[in-house]
């Protein structure tokens, strides 16, 4: 994709995300996180549907945005340092399950299906991280993104194999 078409595509996703997150000029500690990560896993998975990133350039978007999420996090909702360190580490593990699972689905032979599930894993995705898993022990989101993981190389070296 031309770095005209990222940028044309990134500047909607940024404007969503100011939406999303309402009152970043208020005072800190006003928002609860759950609205921030629900803004932010969501422009990031229809930015990776959108742009399809290689896995060093998620790498690298990861690594400018943890940052700010952090800061995010600790300054403006009022988490504790532990706290904001989890809630990155979970939008990490969001972000990584929505490439594996972009990943798995993403088959030559059915073009259109899997475009429609992809749309559909953007979008489901963020917000059955948000509203469920973010209840959940951060184990359990881990143990679903390495069980993600391990189907992924499975699929990969099937089909080397033949």
């Amino acid at each position: 994709m031309s770095r005209t078409k990222r940028i044309v595509a990134i500047l909607p996703l940024a404007l969503l995300l100011i939406v999303i997150t309402p009152n970043w000029w208020s005072s800190p500690q006003d928002h609860s996180p759950t609205p921030v990560v629900l803004g932010f896993l969501l422009v990031l998975c229809l930015l990776l549907y959108l742009v399809r990133f290689s896995i060093l350039e998620l790498l690298a978007v990861m690594m400018i945005t943890t940052p700010a999420l952090f800061l995010i996090f600790h300054a403006l909702c009022g988490s504790t340092i532990v706290e904001a360190y989890l809630l990155v580490a979970r939008c990490a593990l969001a972000l990584s399950l929505y490439f594996l699972a972009s990943s798995l689905i993403d088959t030559p032979a059915h073009k259109a299906t899997g475009s429609i599930l992809r749309v559909l894993v953007a979008l489901v995705i963020p917000f059955l991280w948000t509203f469920v898993f973010m209840e959940q022990h951060i184990l359990f989101t881990l143990f679903l993104t390495v069980v993600a993981g391990l189907l992924w190389i499975y699929r990969r070296s099937s089909k080397n194999r033949g």
